[in-house]
């Protein structure tokens, strides 16, 4: 649908910048006057069900909306791709909700990678959890793309808090005006200090904490059901191995809840053996962080690096919101002409995450058990507290 556009002028950080009333909107059929025209379902996500076209409900006027409506077991995605140049821009999207159960959201995703492949950054707009009701209101953000951008995707989706289907939703969402549009800036907008980005390894004391759950054992690492080209992994506890199968990646993932104090960074690290010679298939890390500021949800990740082959480190310097870490093992596609042999496997063994502590002469005890020690106590009579300790 058609709407106008006003002329905004924004005090940012000491500098003047511009939106244009000519900004050309670089998402194609945004207002969904064409239908589905230029927006797809994305091929490798499981059990969505399909978008339609509502012309019975719009916002601020035109013939036509984006309607997703649930259905059990299934959630909803549609998506463009683009590719931009670096700089700065601002995407928006009109959203409405009503009869949403089982805290889902609805919301746009723009996701961005870097051309060298070794950085992905993805933040989101849209509903909040507890709001199972919202007429039309407009979110927008104002975010930077670095140089050298590979691709901009944008999702328009409705999930639960898992990421998928489950626990079922069977409430309506719409979208509409949907846009990302180029920012005019008549004097250079400073950027954020860049984030502490060490040039070598760091090393792991073998006392550190580990945070990653059950490990040494990969136990709690489970295969993501809503990557469809993700194939199941074999385990024996102290192992993960992944198999090729031609056009298939591995991709397992362990959700872990940050310390409740600010460090100064988190350290992922582990040992990766690749058996056989199968060429153009190789491991892959990865630490996602969620963060959480002012209701918005936003993520970042970080590719893990390897001077040997046979360690991957992955560096994650603290941000404020952080809300949860998922850090994934997995293998890139297996090329779909490959022959795989029996010997060909990737083998991961030994998570590590740990913290490296800021500098602040203090020790700090944290999940202490039991959490009260008030008590009358008899002579001699032990006591048992849990408790680990992080010092700085």
């Amino acid at each position: 649908m058609k709407r106008f556009v006003m002329v905004a002028v924004v005090l940012l950080a000491g500098c003047l910048a511009v939106y244009s009333a000519d900004a050309e909107n670089l998402l194609k059929n945004g207002s969904f006057e064409l239908g589905l025209e230029s927006w797809k379902a994305p091929s490798w996500l499981e059990d969505l069900y399909p978008p339609q076209i509502d012309a019975s409900v719009v916002s601020g006027g035109g013939n036509a909306s984006l309607k997703m409506q649930g259905q059990p077991g299934k959630w909803g995605c549609v998506m463009q791709t683009l590719t931009l140049p670096g700089g700065q821009y601002e995407c928006s999207v009109d959203l409405k909700n009503t009869g949403f159960q089982n805290s889902w959201t609805a919301f746009l995703m723009l996701e961005y990678g870097s051309s060298d492949g070794k950085s992905v950054n993805a933040f989101r707009i849209g509903t909040e959890w507890n709001k199972p009701e919202n007429d039309w209101f407009r979110q927008k953000k104002i975010f930077t793309l670095p140089s050298g951008t590979r691709y901009v995707h944008i999702y328009l989706m409705c999930s639960s808090h898992t990421g998928k289907g489950v626990p079922n939703n069977l409430g309506v969402a719409w979208f509409d005006n949907v846009s990302l549009r180029a920012m005019s800036v008549e004097t250079a907008v400073p950027e954020k200090p860049a984030a502490i980005v060490p040039d070598k390894s760091v090393a792991i004391d073998s006392r550190s904490v580990n945070l990653v759950p059950q490990a040494p054992s990969f136990l709690a690492f489970n295969k993501v059901s809503w990557i469809k080209d993700a194939v199941k992994h074999e385990s024996n506890g102290d192992e993960l191995i992944f198999k090729p199968v031609p056009g298939k990646r591995g991709y397992n993932q362990v959700a872990v809840n940050p310390l409740e104090f600010e460090v100064e960074q988190y350290v992922f690290s582990v040992d990766c053996e690749k058996d056989g010679k199968l060429a153009g298939w190789q491991p892959f890390v990865q630490v996602e962080q969620v963060l959480k500021v002012e209701g918005q949800i936003n993520f970042v990740y970080s590719v893990g690096k390897t001077s040997d082959g046979k360690r991957y480190q992955v560096q994650v310097p603290y941000k404020k919101g952080l809300h949860q870490l998922r850090l994934v093992l997995g293998t890139t596609h297996c090329p779909a002409n490959a022959a795989a042999s029996e010997q060909d496997a990737i083998r991961f063994r030994n998570p590590v995450l740990t913290v490296v502590g800021r500098a602040t002469g203090r020790l700090i005890g944290e999940n202490a058990a039991p959490a009260r020690l008030g008590g009358i106590y008899q002579p001699g009579e032990e006591v048992s507290v849990a408790f680990r300790v992080f010092c700085g």
